[in-house]
């Protein structure tokens, strides 16, 4: 197939240290090319793929900008005779406005949490196929046209398995009110247990007042943000990741990571967790911080193969690429013009 890829305009592929949808889409694109289809890249012009690239933004804006993201997919869309199948991955809807013009069958993967006038958009929009991370995700967007769920998968020769355990927990992500970075700094400061804490910072005033004062005290220690090989060892390294998030999170691409590596999870039962999560096998899913206390005492009963297993068998990278083909495949055959 004759495939068109198009990235945010806010993200280079693959991402300089760490971003999520930006390393799901790194990783499609080169599984689908490893399965012989000729891929097209629309991201930034400092992407590096193995893709063709094409672009008109030359390096990832510093916020998402809807005007640049409806620029940048209008530009995909003017070569859409050119595909057999073009997949949108952008914030804002763009495609759904482009996508009545070209003959070429076109599907968007949410990658997020829905704004207001997002859900508006897809709803009205009642026939566009969209794909979502997880069914959780499906609910945030009523009347939308859902054709499947994919999960998002991870590499597993890169994070592997390591059953040798460190003595600390981990927090990784956007350091972030929303990922409940502030309620992971207050558990280490009432655990044993130290609370290693790594991400891109995006509140400095929120970081200041939550987060600095257990750094201060001893109990947390702050490492930046992380990529690559130094990323892959704090997850193996870890003896559990702490994900207490506040939010109704459309996946959570590190809790997958850290049970690839043998580590689990404790977290929130708060949007998708309890589809990533095998409660009480890789990990355990609890309502409150008092669930939490519990769960690091009892995590010594999880075992880090199982952890791993779970991930080889549900969310590896070759199995979501079978099923984004799948998707491919039932859209050209639905399209009458192709």
């Amino acid at each position: 197939m004759r495939i068109a890829i198009i990235s945010p305009a806010s993200e280079r592929i693959p991402p300089r240290q760490y971003g999520g949808t930006g390393r799901v889409i790194d990783a499609l694109i080169k599984g689908l090319i490893e399965q012989g289809h000729e891929v097209v890249l629309y991201g930034t012009g400092d992407s590096l793929t193995s893709a063709s690239l094409r672009y008109i933004v030359d390096a990832p804006t510093d916020t998402q900008n809807s005007l640049m993201d409806s620029d940048h997919v209008k530009y995909a869309f003017s070569s859409a005779s050119d595909f057999d199948i073009i997949h949108d991955h952008t914030y804002f809807g763009a495609a759904t406005q482009y996508s009545r013009y070209v003959n070429t069958p076109t599907v968007t993967t949410l990658h997020t949490v829905p704004q207001p006038q997002l859900v508006h958009l897809y709803k009205n929009f009642e026939n566009y196929p969209l794909v979502s991370v997880s069914q959780s995700q499906q609910s945030l967007f009523t009347g939308a046209n859902f054709i499947k769920t994919v999960y998002n998968g991870v590499d597993l020769k890169e994070f592997s398995l390591d059953e040798r355990k460190g003595n600390y927990m981990l927090h990784i992500g956007a350091i972030s009110w929303h990922k409940g970075s502030h309620i992971a700094a207050e558990i280490a400061s009432h655990t044993d247990i130290p609370l290693v804490m790594a991400g891109r910072i995006l509140d400095p005033n929120f970081f200041r007042v939550y987060i600095s004062p257990h750094i201060q005290s001893g109990k947390v220690t702050y490492v930046g943000e992380v990529g690559g090989e130094n990323r892959v060892k704090l997850f193996q390294q870890a003896r559990l990741l702490l994900f207490p998030i506040l939010w109704p999170e459309p996946f959570g691409l590190v809790m997958i990571e850290a049970m690839a590596c043998g580590t689990p999870v404790v977290a929130f039962n708060r949007g998708s967790v309890s589809e990533i999560i095998k409660d009480e096998v890789t990990g355990f899913i609890v309502s409150d911080r008092v669930g939490v206390y519990s769960a690091i005492e009892r995590i010594g009963l999880i075992a880090p193969k199982k952890c791993r297993e779970h991930v080889e068998y549900n969310f590896s990278n070759e199995k979501m690429i079978k099923q984004y083909e799948a998707v491919y495949r039932d859209l050209i055959a639905q399209n009458p013009l192709t």
